[in-house]
């Protein structure tokens, strides 16, 4: 039975995603989730209190595959900015990057816990950069705000990629930016 409640689960969490990702979280009902998840309107309730339920589990498990602690540190022993932010591109492309905007959005207009749970979200964000720029040497004063505008510039450029792939070549752009962050820290990460 505890099998059952857990596929019912991912079900409507992927179908969730999909919808959010292809309409935007307003745009999605409980009613559309449930037809393509194939569980019962009924159910849902049972597993997320609500729709704002619903999303505060597809964001928790989508910033979990998306910018899992691996993302920044699962690089090996490399800590130099050009595999760290490959491996943010790459995930961009294959993973729910047009959710996480959508998300993203809910949250700036939204109050309560969808909205705490994107500043916990980018708080450990940033936590995690803040680690990575520790092993590289940075000095402490310099990674909270150097930590603050690599994100800012990942998500930034996610966000225009998205917008207008034909126009932004989003490996050269993440080439860019640690480019930069090499030549701002004038160390040899």
């Amino acid at each position: 039975m505890y099998e059952v409640g857990i596929e019912s689960r991912r079900r409507i969490l992927d179908a969730a995603e999909e919808l959010i990702a292809e309409r935007g979280f307003e745009k999605t009902s409980i009613v559309e989730i449930s037809k393509r998840s194939g569980v019962s309107r009924g159910s849902i309730p049972w597993h997320f209190t609500n729709k704002d339920g619903i999303l505060l589990a597809v964001i928790d498990r989508v910033t979990s595959r998306f910018f899992g602690a691996e993302v920044m540190l699962e690089t090996g022993a490399s800590i130099e900015p050009r595999t760290v932010l490959a491996r943010f591109a790459e995930l961009t492309r294959r993973d729910g990057a047009r959710l996480l905007f959508a998300a993203v959005n809910h949250a700036v207009t939204a109050t309560g816990p969808v909205r705490q749970q994107y500043q916990e979200f980018f708080a450990g964000e940033r936590t995690k950069i803040i680690a990575w720029l520790g092993l590289a040497g940075v000095p402490a004063k310099e990674r909270q705000p150097l930590a603050a505008a690599i994100l800012s510039g990942l998500l930034g450029a996610t966000l225009q990629w998205l917008v207008d792939p034909g126009d932004v070549d989003l490996e050269a752009t993440i080439d860019a930016l640690a480019e930069m962050i090499t030549d701002h820290l004038h160390v040899d990460l």
